[in-house]
């Protein structure tokens, strides 16, 4: 994946995209639990834990989709395309890929993370920061609609 930096390398796609008329997927992903993992298992745990998110995002994004690691447990995903995707198919993948390594992996922690995103033709890629904001707040609904389903 890339860091903060590699984003920024990657902006001539972005601009290409607004010249092209193309969509523009940005999804905001939040590792859940990682504090608690970190806590109990040590960063050893919380290592494995970015790692499987990572990889999960990888794996169900398109192959030509920037991954970023923006943060501590924060990644984000863009990408361009031509028509119309499917992203709710896409996050149910990596939704899929945690289910199979949580059932699969032996350890007393799970992995999962929280996707918000927003698809859109930009007409100005100054519109990419509202686009952003979006996702986020998309994210941190799904983070809470978890955290309330936890405690009941």
């Amino acid at each position: 994946l890339y860091n903060r930096r590699g984003m920024t390398k990657n902006h001539s796609l972005l601009e290409d995209a607004v010249k092209n008329g193309d969509y523009i997927t940005y999804l905001v992903s939040d590792v859940d639990g990682l504090k608690k993992v970190n806590d109990a298992y040590g960063h050893e745990g919380g290592d494995t834990v970015i790692i499987r998110v990572a990889n999960a995002l990888s794996t169900a994004f398109p192959k030509d989709a920037v991954c970023v690691r923006t943060g501590g447990d924060e990644f984000s995903v863009f990408f361009v395309h031509e028509q119309p995707v499917n992203v709710d198919a896409m996050i149910n993948l990596v939704d899929h890929f945690l289910d199979d390594f949580n059932k699969n992996s032996g350890l007393p922690y799970k992995a999962g993370c929280s996707c918000g995103y927003k698809t859109a033709i930009l007409k100005d890629i100054k519109e990419l920061d509202d686009m952003i904001k979006e996702a986020d707040e998309k994210m941190y609904a799904v983070k809470s609609a978890k955290k309330v389903v936890r405690k009941d």
